[in-house]
């Protein structure tokens, strides 16, 4: 049991495996906020912006005379709300998620928990799990790789938990480290699936 328990070193940045004191779970964590802080601070820093700006306009928006623009206050709100105020709503919510949500998922044998924290809210998803996948998806244009660690559960239940682009079309040590440590937890097979993908930066 003690060569699937790696350090903190072995395993891809900002990821965590910390058994549990029943000796038989382990609490697998990733970095939180995903974004990392700066990008949260960068987020925020524009939500407020354009929030602002968005309540400063709920007034008017439908009576400026914008060049271009419908007459009917109707028809420019109509525009108005998907391109300004939608964006606006989901960006916002993506950014208190990243801030207030946490995330631990508890590895047993066969089963994993997603737990799910926001202050005071929780939310308990459990799911079966019969092996772990790392599907390296190598680039067409064989300059790169992307990598992939799922979950793999009844009927056809498939967890992304890991995803990492890089210019290498070999699998980094560290995804396999932490493929090898979370197939351990779950006591499962894990298999590498080869796949050939579209280089992400291609058009």
């Amino acid at each position: 049991m003690t060569d699937h328990l790696l350090t903190e070193a072995a395993l891809p940045r900002g990821y965590r495996i910390i058994p549990a004191a029943d000796g038989v779970s382990a609490e697998f964590r990733r970095r939180q906020p995903s974004w990392g802080w700066g990008g949260v601070a960068f987020a925020t820093a524009w939500c407020v912006i354009w929030d602002m700006a968005l309540l400063a306009s709920a007034g008017i928006a439908g009576r400026m005379n914008w060049s271009g623009w419908p007459e009917d206050p109707a028809a420019r709100w109509l525009i108005f709300v998907p391109v300004f105020w939608v964006p606006g709503i989901a960006i916002t919510a993506m950014t208190l998620s990243q801030m207030l949500v946490r995330e631990v998922w508890v590895l047993r044998r066969g089963h994993v928990t997603r737990r799910y924290r926001a202050l005071a809210l929780s939310l308990h998803r459990n799911a079966d799990v019969t092996a772990v996948e790392v599907v390296h998806g190598m680039w067409n244009t064989g300059r790169g790789a992307k990598e992939t660690l799922r979950l793999v559960g009844p009927s056809h239940l498939v967890i992304d938990v890991h995803q990492e682009e890089h210019q290498s079309v070999a699998i980094p040590a560290e995804v396999l480290a932490l493929a090898t440590a979370v197939a351990g937890h779950l006591v499962v097979p894990m298999r590498v699936v080869e796949t050939v993908i579209r280089e992400p930066s291609s058009d």
